[in-house]
């Protein structure tokens, strides 16, 4: 944006309202860098469902500016995502991810400063241009996701990406809450094909987000409220989750206003499906690894909620930490209730394996320790 630019994306949604049918985008996410002074008090809240505290680095913030970003971020009713990387960071988050030890470190570090900031959630801009898929992206993303889903509430876990990055995001597609677009270099009669770039690898439209930008360094878009009002209406009219703005504290009255046009929060936060959908699948269908006290073996322990007819069809399978399916565990419709089953690994494969549970709305998963 910066070229590391992102989005946060669920699903646009039409609301309906007496007399009228208003159309909203599910969220609205805008990217707060913290270089050149700027501060959150120039942040037209009004435009943005969530706000981005982007550093450019893979470190995050003391926990004091951490909460100070956030309550201010909170105060205008917005989220605040803690985003970590950015341009030219690859070679960092490759280092820091290339050895379980280091992996497993980082993702603390990266999880201490979202709890110690008070934040929402998390943004991975690991961006692999031109180099190809990293096995350690997809290892990172798996273990930042099981501990996501230990929190209560959840916090997010979202990516930024691009279209020459579709692999990277196909990999991780199941793993995260939205995928944020770098979509700033396409005008909006380009942006379908852009976007279908993802859904024709099957990336879900419910986790896409559409982007535009105000920064200086080619973005088709900067204060062009014409495209930028065509780019929004496209991800409404098409399903997309949402929208993202790069450089927040760039966009002109004009743009701020169109955006804003778009972005109804008390409504968004109850009624956006794809984020709705996938944290209440996760809150009422519960998964573990545990040990059995009387065999000494390990089990996999797992609840469903009621579904359709009183029950739900699940995929639960074990996994290896490059997201290989190892064996299939459970499948096809499942009544509600509560279960567990022998997971079949030993001792020795501590840490080596995921179990994931899919469910129609959504994902849950538990590390093997």
């Amino acid at each position: 944006m910066f070229r590391t630019k992102a989005a946060l994306a669920l699903i646009g949604v039409c609301f309906g309202f007496a007399g009228a049918q208003a159309k909203y985008a599910g969220w609205s996410t805008g990217y707060h860098t913290t270089w050149g002074g700027q501060s959150t008090q120039n942040t037209f809240f009004k435009a943005y469902t969530h706000v981005m505290y982007f550093t450019g680095s893979i470190n995050p913030p003391s926990a004091s500016t951490g909460k100070s970003f956030s309550d201010a971020v909170h105060t205008g009713k917005s989220k605040a995502i803690l985003c970590i990387g950015g341009w030219g960071a690859a070679g960092s988050f490759e280092s820091n991810s290339n050895t379980t030890e280091k992996r497993a470190a980082f993702v603390k570090k990266i999880m201490d400063g979202v709890k110690a900031g008070g934040f929402d959630g998390v943004d991975i801009d690991w961006e692999e241009e031109g180099g190809g898929i990293s096995n350690n992206y997809t290892l990172l993303l798996n273990e930042l996701r099981v501990e996501c889903d230990k929190l209560t509430p959840k916090p997010l876990l979202t990516i930024a990406t691009a279209d020459n990055q579709v692999a990277s995001a196909v990999a991780v597609k199941d793993k995260v809450d939205q995928m944020n677009a770098m979509s700033y270099w396409t005008l909006a009669n380009g942006i379908a094909g852009y976007m279908k770039k993802f859904t024709d690898k099957g990336v879900s439209k419910a986790v896409l987000g559409v982007g535009y930008g105000y920064d200086n360094d080619g973005e088709v878009d900067i204060d062009n409220p014409t495209d930028i009002e065509a780019k929004i209406k496209f991800a409404i009219d098409n399903q997309f989750g949402g929208i993202m703005i790069w450089e927040i504290a760039h966009a002109c009255a004009q743009c701020n206003e169109v955006t804003a046009k778009y972005v109804n929060k008390d409504i968004a936060s109850a009624l956006r499906p794809g984020m709705a959908q996938r944290l209440a699948f996760r809150r009422a269908n519960t998964l573990s690894v545990a040990v059995n006290p009387v065999t000494g073996a390990r089990e996999v322990r797992y609840s469903v909620a009621a579904g359709a007819g009183n029950a739900a069809t699940i995929d639960l399978g074990l996994y290896d930490m490059g997201g290989a399916l190892v064996k299939n565990l459970a499948k096809g419709a499942t009544a509600a209730g509560s279960y567990s089953l022998p997971l079949g690994v030993g001792a020795a494969s501590r840490g080596a394996y995921v179990v994931r549970m899919v469910g129609p709305e959504g994902v849950s998963a538990a590390k093997v320790d």
